[in-house]
């Protein structure tokens, strides 16, 4: 799920997490417009579906926006590179109507071409890693369930909610989040640990399978 891009009228969109508050200069009205043109997408129901299954008469909440770290936008930069400019943009918005509460995030990125704001998926919930870390994350996530997955499965692991556990994101404290996941039919708990260094601040992560994590292996 990370990295969908959806595209309505040519409007697409991805997610940060952390990020300072959207400055006067961000025109929420124009950002606003582009998130609801995606979120008509139909592959936001598909998606929707597969995190919260059996959720359909859901509404969206006005969403929020933050600024990307530098970082982040750098990321992407690369990723698709010439393709987009700054600002990079972080929208957070809480599907209502499902049983479980969810959030999706959300990156607003500028085409470099037709200057439209672009749009792509990245993990949902709550969790403070920006689209870096979040990478680093879901490899070591994935990796601690990995022995739970079906013989002749190659799926790829389901984010399907992330929420912060222990600590806060400020300075060079670490932060524990548990990331709830699936794998091949198989829902699972990693509990990721990021680590800020005292000397230069990188982040390093480490996942393990939560101690309330009791999955089992499914019938093949």
């Amino acid at each position: 799920m990370i990295g969908l891009i959806l595209s309505a009228a040519m409007v697409m969109t991805d997610f940060n997490g952390t990020g300072a508050a959207a400055p006067a200069d961000i025109d929420n009205v124009e950002y606003s417009a582009a998130l609801s043109a995606a979120l008509a997408d139909p592959s936001i129901t598909s998606v929707i579906s597969e995190l919260r299954p059996g959720c359909t008469g859901f509404s969206f909440e006005p969403a929020t926006f933050n600024l990307m770290h530098d970082e982040d936008f750098a990321y992407l930069d690369k990723r698709f590179p010439k393709q987009i400019v700054k600002p990079g943009v972080v929208a957070h918005v809480t599907v209502t109507g499902c049983v479980i509460p969810l959030q999706l995030n959300l990156s607003a990125l500028r085409s470099a071409v037709t200057r439209k704001i672009v749009f792509t998926m990245q993990v949902p919930g709550h969790t403070q890693a920006g689209s870096v870390l979040q990478q680093d994350a879901y490899m070591a996530a994935s990796f601690s369930g990995a022995t739970l997955k079906a013989r002749h499965c190659n799926k790829p692991v389901t984010v399907k909610d992330t929420n912060i556990v222990a600590g806060t994101v400020s300075g060079n404290l670490a932060w524990t989040e548990d990331w709830q996941l699936n794998n091949c039919g198989t829902d699972f708990t990693s509990e990721i640990i990021f680590t800020p260094s005292p000397s230069d601040g990188k982040v390093t992560v480490s996942a393990q399978l939560a101690p309330s994590a009791n999955a089992t292996l499914p019938a093949h």
